[in-house]
């Protein structure tokens, strides 16, 4: 597998690495906008990119407070 796709995360990966439940990662990926891409009817997300998704909404946060 290219290194490129080895970060990728599913549902599951993505609830152990977040801290929470599937349902809630379902929920943030359709209304906070968490980036995830469906392939093959699943959800997969680049470890990366949702790190820098996390870093930006503490900013905007930090910002608007």
């Amino acid at each position: 597998m290219p290194k490129k796709f080895k970060e990728l995360m599913n549902i599951d990966d993505l609830a152990e690495y977040l801290g929470y439940t599937k349902r809630t990662i379902y929920k943030l990926i359709k209304e906070e906008g968490l980036p995830a891409t469906k392939i093959r009817r699943q959800y997969r997300a680049k470890k990366s990119i949702v790190d820098k998704w996390i870093e930006d909404k503490i900013y905007r946060k930090e910002n608007n407070n």
